[in-house]
């Protein structure tokens, strides 16, 4: 039964208003220097088709993040963080599995190597068993830069931040329930959700990752714009080159992960840069944690 019915925001709602500046001409500084991270804070998804090794090292010639999927053996992991790479973070889930493969991955590697897990829930992060598994993963490992979520209830967000994460993903999109990505029907304005966390993500020490269902490179400033620390991306990103799976020919036209194929993502990783570099022009911001500043207007 319809009890109450509240108006909820995407990104399509809102739009950033422009702002004179005089340091219209200075140099921007994309890159994000925290204890959390250090480097441009755009992610590509820990999905299996874009969290791939090759999209890791496409991302880090760009000095952007990367999620690596949970489908890595610890070998391939083991290779591949050796040498180190703090733009990348390895992704492990809460079952009992999956933390003895945390366990060993960690176990084989030299202190210091991984800097931080992207935990997956077994479900959903709405559950309050994952509360419980957060904190019990971090109370194991102090100092592990822990990645959590997607929510959009900002009182689990409050809860996620005090049991232990450091960074907290914000989404549910109901735009991914326009496109059928899911049958439960389930979810919230992008813009909305983001409202609704950040100030009690922030007020807490924690920070927030946007994690949405993104059409195009504006939906990303305005994450920005919203309050977001950092940006995960996964739509925008499949059927490139670097994603996993084969490439096909579907009636002459070239496929991959079921869209036409886009070739590499190198050509696409400079349009996000551009576009986050004009946005910051446009609102006179000189470093991308001043782009929180910018007004955002419903249209």
């Amino acid at each position: 039964m319809l009890t109450q019915l509240n108006k909820t925001l995407g990104l399509d709602d809102v739009a950033i208003q422009p702002r004179y500046s005089a340091q219209v001409n200075s140099v921007k500084i994309l890159t994000l220097e925290t204890d959390v991270f250090k480097g441009i804070p755009v992610f590509s998804s820990h999905r299996d088709s874009v969290g791939t090794i090759e999209m890791a090292n496409l991302f880090t010639s760009k000095n952007m993040g990367t999620f690596l999927s949970p489908r890595y053996d610890n070998s391939e992991l083991y290779d591949f963080f050796f040498e180190g790479n703090d733009l990348v973070i390895p992704t492990f889930g809460v079952t009992e599995s999956q933390i003895h493969k945390w366990n060993e991955f960690k176990g084989t590697l030299p202190a210091g190597k991984v800097k931080g897990v992207n935990l997956l829930p077994r479900t959903t992060a709405h559950d309050i068993k994952y509360l419980y598994e957060v904190g019990k993963f971090r109370d194991e490992n102090p100092d592990i830069k822990i990645f959590t979520g997607p929510i959009s209830d900002p009182y689990v967000a409050a809860r996620l931040i005090e049991v232990g994460a450091d960074v907290v993903k914000v989404g549910y999109d109901h735009r991914t329930v326009i496109h059928n990505m899911h049958t439960s029907g389930v979810g919230i304005g992008h813009a909305s959700a983001l409202i609704d966390c950040v100030e009690v993500i922030n007020q807490r020490g924690g920070m927030v990752m946007a994690s949405g269902y993104y059409d195009d490179n504006a939906d990303l400033c305005k994450c920005f714009a919203l309050g977001a620390d950092f940006v995960e991306l996964y739509e925008t990103l499949i059927g490139h080159e670097e994603c996993h799976g084969k490439t096909t020919t579907e009636d002459g036209v070239m496929m991959k992960n079921d869209v036409v194929y886009r070739g590499s993502a190198y050509n696409y990783a400079d349009e996000i840069l551009s576009s986050i570099s004009e946005c910051m022009t446009e609102t006179g911001s000189v470093k991308i944690s001043e782009l929180k500043n910018a007004k955002v207007v419903l249209v």
